[in-house]
């Protein structure tokens, strides 16, 4: 038996690809309520057949910023999950870098076989740059305080990456490569649509060419007015559309004069293997979704990011994270395809150069 955990629209659509390219006939998959429709989308996930038994259950993730009432909820959440979940699987596949909630399902599930294998797949770009093992000590105590055994990386035996190469980080398990997502493969095209209710009479990334990727919530906090209201001035709006972030309720865009797409949980990948993104302009501050072109189906819309000009030190994005964005635009064919403006001048220049500055 195996085991898939899904917390955002991406870490389905990587599992229901994962099954059906492995053939996997004794798949499980735990969809967390962390996003928008996850209870709907669950029912979704059941009329395909892809996997034996779908659960869904309640939140386990925490997610910034972090309360002491958010903490409580996932500690007496998991704990409940603990005492009721007497499966055994084989292999477990873990996709988020949180050790909370991966000690939550690796107590439960160690505790049904001790002979499991425990099985990371990749999840954006943090997982290319981010050791997961490198944690702080008193995350490690309160874990054990709170009774779980730690997923502190120790008992990881095999990565799954869609590209092992861009890998530069320590890490523990042995590396694999992971099955690419085909986008020629009628059953999974079929099962995602069906999944995340894609239509194209409804898609409202069609008739747009500039899209703007909002980004989850982060450590370090700064003026988003202002700083959206400076980038919007610069495109033409009239051709863009914000996609929001899967765990938003709302998009903190709106009101600005600028489409937004009203589907939270339809994943970026989901529209690439529906519709000819090669005109397309993304632009974010470091969403991983715009690079899903290149490392999923290694096709080349431009993509912009904007972190460079936030009234942050780029260091809260740490080195690794620098270095991945640099070598992952070295892998372009075409290297002005991917651009990351030093000034709001650059940015600006840029697109004017690109046909989507403002008229």
């Amino acid at each position: 038996m195996h085991a898939f955990i899904a917390t955002v629209p991406f870490t389905i659509l990587e599992a229901v690809n994962y099954v059906i390219e492995n053939k996997i006939e004794d798949a499980d998959i735990y969809v967390v309520n962390v996003f928008t429709g996850a209870d709907k989308t669950a029912e979704r996930i059941k009329k395909t057949g892809i996997f034996k038994n779908v659960f869904f259950m309640d939140d386990v993730l925490l997610t910034y910023p972090i309360t002491l009432k958010k903490c409580v909820n996932v500690v007496c959440n998991g704990k409940k999950f603990i005492k009721n979940n007497k499966r055994k699987y084989k292999y477990v596949y873990y996709n988020n870098s949180g050790w909370l909630i991966n000690s939550i399902f690796y107590t439960c599930f160690y505790r049904n076989n001790q002979e499991l294998k425990n099985v990371f797949l990749e999840h954006g770009y943090y997982s290319y740059t981010k050791d997961y093992a490198k944690k702080p000590w008193y995350l490690r105590f309160l874990i054990y305080m709170m009774g779980l055994k730690c997923m502190d990386g120790s008992m990881i035996d095999k990565i799954e990456m869609f590209h092992p190469e861009l890998m530069k980080i320590r890490h523990d398990g042995v590396l694999k490569k992971m099955p690419k997502v085909n986008k020629s493969n009628n059953t999974l095209k079929c099962a995602l649509n069906e999944i995340f209710k894609y239509n194209p009479e409804d898609d409202e990334f069609i008739s747009k060419d500039i899209i703007i990727f909002e980004q989850g919530q982060q450590k370090f906090d700064f003026d988003k007015d202002e700083f959206w209201n400076r980038v919007f001035k610069v495109i033409d709006k009239d051709r863009a559309v914000v996609k929001a972030h899967p765990r938003q309720k709302e998009s903190t865009l709106s009101g600005k004069g600028i489409s937004v797409s009203s589907n939270h949980t339809i994943p970026w990948e989901v529209e690439i293997m529906n519709v000819d993104i090669h005109n397309k302009v993304q632009i974010t501050i470091f969403s991983g979704a715009c690079v899903s072109p290149k490392l999923l189906f290694d096709e080349e819309p431009v993509v912009i990011f904007l972190y460079k000009l936030l009234p942050v030190e780029t260091s809260v994005w740490g080195e690794d994270m620098i270095k991945f964005a640099n070598e992952l635009g070295n892998t372009y064919r075409d290297k002005s395809k991917y651009f990351i403006p030093e000034t709001f001048e650059e940015f600006e220049e840029y697109c004017k150069k690109i046909g989507i500055g403002r008229k």
